[in-house]
């Protein structure tokens, strides 16, 4: 608020109305998480093991934070990164089946299609992304129909590469 008040035309101004909205919007009781949430991502970068024990904290103290969803897409994102994939895994299913219907659980939807495509399984990363292309946010849907087209076109090319190899086999074999 000091931000926009003190410094109108600063190039900053637009990220912290931004941010200063989303934390009117939050509920009184909840405000505290909110801010602890929002410091843990910005120290990720300096120190992020400290970051996501803050976050691991905080929904265990607050385990009804609406940001819930939120942290958790987060930490399986921190995770991902770690190339921890099976802990990854685990924080978006926590997000699908704690929030189904919420935006981060359609992301998590994705996010676990990007893992299956990551360890070249392609046919599993297809229907993830067949889940994820039935979000109602537009951008996503769009993307995750891009990514179940890229990922059954792997498939294909398996498929194909593998039928050639025994049909080389079989003429192999008869000669």
């Amino acid at each position: 608020a000091a931000l926009l008040r003190d410094f109108p035309n600063s190039r900053l101004q637009r990220r912290a109305a931004a941010r200063f909205e989303a934390l009117r919007s939050v509920d009184p009781r909840f405000l505290g998480p909110a801010l602890e949430f929002r410091r843990a991502i910005l120290d990720f970068p300096k120190d992020n093991k400290a970051a996501t024990d803050r976050v691991h904290g905080l929904l265990a103290k607050t385990p009804d934070y609406p940001g819930a969803d939120h942290a958790w897409y987060w930490l399986g994102e921190v995770a991902r990164g770690r190339k921890a994939a099976m802990q990854a895994e685990r924080y978006y299913h926590t997000v699908i089946e704690k929030f189904p219907q919420s935006a981060w659980a359609w992301k998590a939807r994705r996010s676990l299609g990007d893992l299956s495509y990551d360890l070249k399984e392609y046919a599993a990363a297809a229907d993830l992304y067949l889940e994820a292309a039935q979000a109602p946010d537009p951008h996503l849907k769009a993307s995750a129909q891009a990514d179940v087209e890229r990922a059954r076109t792997h498939v294909i090319r398996h498929r194909v590469a593998n039928l050639s190899f025994f049909a080389l086999l079989l003429c192999w074999a008869f000669l």
